[in-house]
């Protein structure tokens, strides 16, 4: 059981970062798409 666990947890402190990394594209991603959405629309209101 303990192996299964330190195993585990090796896994899961390899894979915190490359996690981490997508949230934060994710989300940035997500940012710029409605900020340039924004753009074009204020764009096409003048």
């Amino acid at each position: 059981m303990e192996d299964i666990l330190g195993i585990g947890i090796g896994y899961v402190a390899i894979l915190m970062p490359v996690l981490l990394i997508g949230v934060i594209f994710f989300f940035n991603t997500k940012n710029e798409k409605n900020k340039y959405d924004a753009m074009i629309e204020i764009s096409q209101n003048i």
